[in-house]
């Protein structure tokens, strides 16, 4: 009778493998309870050569930084019919969707074609948010948060809150022709 293809190349090695498995599953094994997987779960220990790949991975974040976030989904066909709004003429446009689909990634890969942006957000919490995902995708622009905590004025992009814009004085410093 002809050996399985997996026990040609090495059958010596297969069989040794094979007694060796059987001997452990039947002297050294025990059925899996509740009170088992507790006992060894306050036990277990992560092995040493994980612990040393997780602390290698952690070095490379800090090194490593991530390549530019692309648009996915419904930001690529919102990002279409911004930019065929504009050639038709349109002068603003409005995004409507869910929550968690990215709008604010939709406005920073949108801003991408525009020298200076003003990016608006009713809450500080979403203009530090923003200033996140604006960072992300414009990596080479200089950023700058005008806010009630924090007014930088020396950015090409703005993330502003609109209480603090809507007071004359702040909102007088952007030029809207620029």
């Amino acid at each position: 009778m002809e050996l399985p293809l997996y026990k040609q190349g090495a059958p010596d090695d297969y069989r040794k493998f094979s007694d060796t498995f059987d001997a452990l599953f039947q002297y050294c094994s025990e059925p899996i309870t509740p009170e088992v997987l507790k006992s060894y779960s306050i036990v277990w220990k992560k092995p040493a050569v994980v612990r040393l790949a997780d602390a290698a991975r952690a070095q490379l974040a800090v090194v490593y930084r991530p390549s530019r976030p692309e648009p996915r989904g419904a930001q690529i066909e919102a990002l279409y019919y911004l930019k065929r709004a504009r050639e038709e003429g349109a002068q603003r446009g409005l995004v409507v969707a869910a929550t968690g689909v990215g709008k604010t990634h939709i406005a920073a890969f949108d801003s991408l074609a525009f020298r200076r942006v003003l990016f608006v957000a009713h809450r500080q919490e979403i203009a530090e948010q923003a200033y996140k995902v604006f960072s992300e995708v414009r990596p080479e622009s200089t950023l700058g948060l005008y806010t009630g905590e924090r007014k930088d004025l020396a950015a090409g992009v703005f993330i502003a809150t609109v209480q603090t814009l809507s007071r004359t004085e702040h909102l007088e410093l952007f030029d809207p022709e620029c």
